[in-house]
């Protein structure tokens, strides 16, 4: 993705700029950054997305600080990052294990054999906690009840869920997409997912506005549709 900007010219990356404040007036909206320096500067356009994450800086300023309805499930998940075989064990791309207590998901990320192993955890264990019992978690649920040294962890995350959705995606010349816009489950990539069917639909509606095809009354159908 990251490549993908750096070829269109029309696109400017800018790293380590952290977002201050947001506003608009009739005819543009704007957004307050400061740099590594401390140096604050104004950038206006036409339209503001707020494309920023779960804690966006967009929404906060747009909405108000803890204006982000919904609520925390009182679990914690651990996402891990692997090289196994199981592919010799006959595992497909995703698979959804279902069990009392060792529900779990096995998705491959990529063709040289890198999977992703989510899991539930004890709410209350620290992240020691969860580094130290992660090799037992893998023996009960991998596939051959492997050991360590039987496999290459590269990445464990504790994470919690949010289920979570700002009252509006559109506020005038601003608007919120991803997770800036809507927190879910992110168990099979329904976070990844929904932020691609936000930012492809608001795209779309962006375009008829700049080509004359239709006037800013379509980012109300785009609240409406995504939200």
């Amino acid at each position: 993705m990251v490549s993908h900007a750096e070829r269109n010219s029309k696109i400017v990356l800018k790293w380590s700029h952290r977002v201050v404040d947001v506003g608009q007036d009739e005819n543009s909206a704007w957004v307050v950054i400061k740099e590594q320096d401390g140096t604050e500067k104004r950038i206006s356009g036409d339209f503001l997305c707020g494309c920023d994450g779960g804690t966006s800086q967009v929404r906060k300023s747009l909405l108000g600080e803890k204006r982000f309805p919904g609520k925390t499930w009182d679990v914690q998940f651990v996402a891990t990052d692997v090289y196994y075989p199981f592919d010799r064990f006959g595992y497909d791309d995703v698979n959804a294990m279902v069990h009392p207590q060792e529900s779990h998901i096995i998705a491959r990320l990529t063709k040289d054999g890198l999977w992703r192993v989510a899991y539930r955890e004890d709410k209350k264990v620290t992240l020691q906690e969860v580094l130290d019992r992660q090799p037992a978690r893998y023996e009960r649920i991998l596939p051959g009840h492997p050991k360590p040294e039987d496999y290459t962890l590269t990445n464990i995350s504790p994470y919690k869920v949010h289920q979570r959705c700002a009252e509006r995606f559109r506020v005038g010349r601003i608007c919120l997409a991803g997770d800036a816009a809507h927190l879910c489950n992110p168990w099979g990539g329904l976070g990844l997912t929904g932020g691609f069917a936000d930012v492809t639909g608001l795209a779309d509606c962006l375009e008829g506005i700049a080509t004359g095809e239709a006037d800013d009354r379509i980012l109300d159908k785009y609240d409406e549709v995504r939200r």
